[in-house]
């Protein structure tokens, strides 16, 4: 390695399998797993933005990738790693016009040679080699209809015929196919520390392209530009939340005083939002779930928020709460 080039275990290809991993086989979150990476790796923008788009492109498109590659691996067993780094391969000759095959091709097959042996490496030499030279999948070849729309639009068979069932087949690939349109990032603005006007000033000011929310007062859209790197999160301003779930909790008419349950509620950002309304003299909000690295998770962000003292946490299965609480235990619930 040439004294001026980085590492392959500290670029952003490398570092989307890893991320990746641990999202699809261990069922990470991977806000949190991207968040951790760029913050840890102190990564340029450049490369925070390649590891973000391959990260959550792939999430995005899996069973399309997956349809794609699927010809070129029949019959081999894969390890699980080996099949990401190949999915990230083919998302970004797929999706990412701006990469050059030699940069996917090269970096792919750098990263087998470091994680794997010998013969991984050669492995995934051969099928990038023929990924190249062959067409992929054509999608009329899916002589199922519903299935076809599935691998297509990369949803569940199960949401697919759910879709049609409820809302008729035009409706639903409508519906199913505005899916995969861009979405932009949205942040709440933590109204006790700073406002949505200051705000919008400080991450324009930052460099960020953002507008106000359309739908909740209290919420920023981030069309272009990364916000974990930012003093303005890790200090507890802002935080990535999507308009839905704020529209969620400000349905619920919180007063000071009440006691809320959320269930289900990691990595807890309507519990913070939730705690935001309540007054930690007099109010709080239990939150729940049913695994310890979670409830971690929500305190984390609660303090973060600098709500930590309207939160409790519990370590409890939501399908138990009568168990634990009496039915006017509380004032109020969020899932």
């Amino acid at each position: 390695m040439k004294d001026n080039e980085q590492p392959i275990q500290t670029s952003a290809r490398y570092l989307a399998v890893e991320a990746l991993e641990k999202v699809l086989a261990s069922g990470a979150y991977s806000n949190l797993q991207l968040n951790r990476m760029i913050n840890h790796r102190q990564l340029s923008n450049q490369d925070s933005r390649l590891l973000t788009n391959i990260v959550y492109g792939v999430i995005q498109h899996k069973l399309t990738l997956e349809y794609w590659l699927a010809p070129f691996v029949t019959g081999k067993k894969l390890t699980p790693w080996v099949n990401t780094l190949l999915l990230t391969a083919l998302y970004q000759r797929q999706y990412l016009d701006k990469i050059p095959d030699w940069a996917i091709l090269n970096e792919s097959i750098e990263i087998a040679k470091v994680r794997g042996h010998v013969g991984i490496r050669k492995f995934v030499t051969a099928i990038l080699h023929q990924i190249l030279r062959n067409k992929l999948g054509d999608f009329s070849e899916i002589s199922d209809s519903d299935q076809r729309l599935s691998v297509e639009a990369s949803v569940p068979l199960w949401l697919v015929q759910t879709l049609i069932e409820q809302y008729g087949r035009d409706t639903a690939t409508n519906v199913i196919n505005s899916l995969n349109h861009p979405a932009n990032q949205s942040v709440r603005v933590n109204s006790h520390l700073t406002n949505t006007s200051d705000m919008l000033t400080e991450l324009t000011e930052a460099g960020l392209t953002v507008h106000r929310s359309k739908v909740t007062l209290n919420a920023l859209v981030v069309e272009k530009g990364m916000l974990a790197n930012l003093p303005q999160f890790k200090d507890g301003q802002i935080t990535l939340q999507d308009e839905s779930a704020m529209l969620a909790v400000e349905s619920m008419e919180l007063q000071p005083t009440f006691k809320v349950l959320d269930a289900c509620a990691a990595p807890g950002g309507k519990t913070a939002q939730i705690a935001s309304y309540l007054d930690p003299e007099y109010g709080n909000v239990t939150a729940l779930d049913i695994h310890a690295h979670k409830i971690k998770l929500i305190e984390q962000n609660a303090r973060r928020m600098h709500v930590i003292d309207q939160v409790a946490t519990k370590l409890l299965d939501a399908r138990k709460v009568d168990e634990q609480y009496d039915d006017d235990s509380f004032d109020a619930a969020e899932t």
